[in-house]
């Protein structure tokens, strides 16, 4: 996203440039390439590691854990805050796993903890453009404000992406 001549980065091109690849293998099922991910991260994170997914991937996991006997009861879709059947918690692992629309139909996982990352925007140096606007038609005052917005991830090497391959 470029606003001015500032250029901001998305949080996935945060994550696949700064954070740590994991390599799932070609073929592997969606549960596979969840368990891969959260094998991947060290444990003194792991469970507050959140994994984000895309919602095929979401049916392809539940698909999985359902052919592996685990029975939907099983699947925590609470997790106290998070409620849904967007997101779910892992057996035996215990991290959620949340899907993500904007992430569209990507193969792709990601892996992070939520409070590392950080949304923010500027006001100062110039990086907002603010007006007061009267609209004749309407008859309605307007404030009409840009700000220069950005995500920024306080730990990217502890972040991580899994693709589907080897």
């Amino acid at each position: 996203i470029t606003l001015g001549s500032k250029t901001y980065k998305g949080i996935v091109n945060i994550v696949e440039t700064e954070g740590t690849q994991v390599k799932t293998g070609v073929g592997a099922n969606a549960y596979e390439q969840v368990v891969k991910l959260i094998k991947a991260i060290p444990a003194k994170q792991s469970k507050n590691t959140v994994i984000y997914i895309s919602e095929p991937k979401m049916i392809e996991l539940k698909e999985e854990l359902l052919k592996r006997d685990f029975r939907l009861i099983d699947l925590d879709f609470t997790n106290g805050a998070m409620e849904g059947e967007n997101a779910i918690k892992m057996p035996v692992f215990g991290n959620v796993v949340k899907a993500v629309t904007a992430l569209g139909t990507s193969e792709k996982m990601y892996g992070l903890v939520p409070e590392h990352t950080v949304y923010g925007y500027a006001t100062d140096g110039g990086a907002g453009d603010f007006a007061v606007v009267y609209d004749d038609v309407n008859e309605k005052t307007i404030l009409r404000g840009k700000i220069a917005a950005g995500v920024q991830i306080a730990y990217p090497s502890e972040t991580f992406y899994a693709e589907n391959v080897d």
